[in-house]
């Protein structure tokens, strides 16, 4: 009897292994994945104050397996047009971080939008809800 159980424990594992892997996740993107421009826009606080991004632009340039670099160029008020270089990666769980050159980014690929959130310290501190959209 315990033959029996054993064959049927066993029996009941290999199809619920064999279920659960016909139902995996799709792939995590690679940075090829992410080439192209992206306009970029957002809300949160800088600065203690409460700012939107709108009309930013984002592009990836260069990729590599998990990574990629690029730049991004806006424009604050009463200023002149500015550029940083952007350096990023995804994680195999699809997790995506980008670095500028004052602040971190953090968030997922998601039906072609790229959404999380932007994080700066420093005199230009800031907290934002981020999203990036292919053009």
């Amino acid at each position: 009897m315990n033959r029996a159980v054993f064959a049927t424990l066993g029996t009941v594992a290999a199809l619920t292994v064999g279920a659960c892997s016909t139902h995996s996740a799709a792939p995590a993107p690679t940075g090829s994945d992410l080439k192209g421009t992206w306009v970029q826009s957002g809300a949160g606080f800088e600065k203690g104050g409460p700012v939107t991004w709108v009309n930013q632009t984002v592009v990836i340039d260069k990729a590599e397996g998990q990574g990629f670099a690029g730049y991004k160029e806006y424009t604050r008020e009463g200023e002149q047009p500015q550029r940083e270089t952007v350096n990023g990666v995804v994680s195999s769980d699809g997790d995506i971080l980008i670095t500028d050159n004052d602040g971190t980014f953090r968030g997922k690929l998601v039906n072609g939008t790229v959404t999380g959130q932007y994080a700066e310290m420093g005199p230009d501190g800031a907290a934002m809800n981020v999203e990036l959209t292919k053009k």
